[in-house]
């Protein structure tokens, strides 16, 4: 998980006339280019984004808590948030956590200090993305 989306992560705002104009080239094996300006999170080789992040977030409350856990998975992924657990930065403080979505920052915010949270977020609209899918892993690998 974490090697796809440090992979496709320099590629993932490119419009896609940009990816069909480079003729291929951006693809090639031998000079992997796409680390360029529109490099929305200033990734470098081998770093992840929000993605592998909050599936490593999942993975870790899977494993600690033995089931799907809602509360404990919103914890983690706070602390990846704010604290940058997991987040493929390290202890580099010149960049933090990155890719918070929509949703995801109205479940943190609707979150109240020194209390568990629920554990699932009740949105009231209608937003949907993919990024879900993306953070699922390890739930069919935990439950194989």
């Amino acid at each position: 998980m974490a090697v796809g989306d440090a992979l496709g992560a320099p590629f993932e705002f490119l419009d896609a006339v940009d990816a069909e104009g480079s003729s291929g080239s951006m693809f090639s094996l031998r000079k992997f280019k796409g680390y360029g300006v529109k490099n929305k999170f200033k990734v470098v080789a081998g770093q992840w984004t929000d993605d592998a992040s909050m599936g490593l977030c999942l993975a870790d409350s899977l494993l600690a808590k033995g089931c799907y856990d809602g509360s404990d998975a919103r914890v983690r992924f706070h602390n990846w948030w704010f604290r940058g657990y997991n987040n493929a930065f390290g202890n580099d403080s010149r960049i933090g956590s990155v890719g918070l979505g929509s949703n995801v920052a109205k479940s943190l915010r609707a979150m109240a200090p020194g209390k568990k949270p629920s554990p699932k977020y009740e949105a009231i609209n209608q937003d949907a993305g993919n990024g879900t899918i993306m953070r699922l892993a390890a739930v069919p690998i935990f439950y194989a």
